[in-house]
């Protein structure tokens, strides 16, 4: 089936459930009172289902996408919930106006492409004395060669880091990334002046 059949396929009652159901969550998690308000979920509720409708590649890809929203506005509303009480639209800020996932891939790959190769390069040092101390042992003592094992461990960790596919990224990475990228950062800069062995 192409990718673009099943949109045609899911009955409209379905999608209007999904809204229902999306609607639903908003209001069990948020104190709105006027008609105003409800409103204003519901016009939340249809932007978010159509968002997902038309990022989703297939009817499952639609399903976990909801959920996945879901899933978000259920554990993130309880950090808006004192401005939601005022205005449901800040709900937006981690629901509908920018993907917060997509915008977070966004950083990430731009840090791929700027530190993954330097990465890459010290990862590749890093092995090469590794295997020089297998074919010669007495190169290295017992310590320097944990440090060099607890670089590369380090530095693999951050190119997976950088590696990421979109699906895995969580919402906690956003507090992360600024402390990440430091981290990166400083170990290419110490790097580039002194010799790995030392680090």
């Amino acid at each position: 089936m192409e990718s673009g059949d099943w949109r045609s396929q899911l009955q409209a009652d379905s999608r209007k459930r999904i809204m229902n159901r999306i609607m639903d969550t908003l209001r069990s998690h948020m104190q709105v009172y006027s008609d105003e308000g409800l409103q204003e979920l519901r016009k939340i509720a249809v932007s978010i289902e159509e968002k997902v409708f038309i990022a989703a590649t297939s009817e499952s890809d639609y399903m976990r996408k909801v959920c996945f929203k879901i899933l978000t506005i259920e554990t993130r509303s309880q950090y808006a919930a004192n401005s939601v009480t005022v205005n449901p639209s800040a709900l937006l800020d981690f629901t509908n106006g920018e993907d917060w996932q997509e915008e977070l891939y966004e950083k990430i790959k731009a840090m791929k492409d700027l530190y993954l190769q330097d990465l890459n390069d010290l990862n590749l040092k890093i092995l090469h004395k590794l295997q020089q101390h297998n074919s010669v042992p007495q190169q290295l003592n017992n310590e320097q060669i944990e440090k060099l094992k607890v670089f590369k461990n380090m530095l693999e960790r951050f190119m997976a880091f950088l590696q990421i596919p979109k699906r895995n990224i969580l919402p906690n990475y956003k507090d992360k990334l600024s402390t990440y990228e430091d981290q990166i950062v400083r170990v290419i800069n110490l790097n580039r002046r002194k010799p790995v062995p030392n680090q």
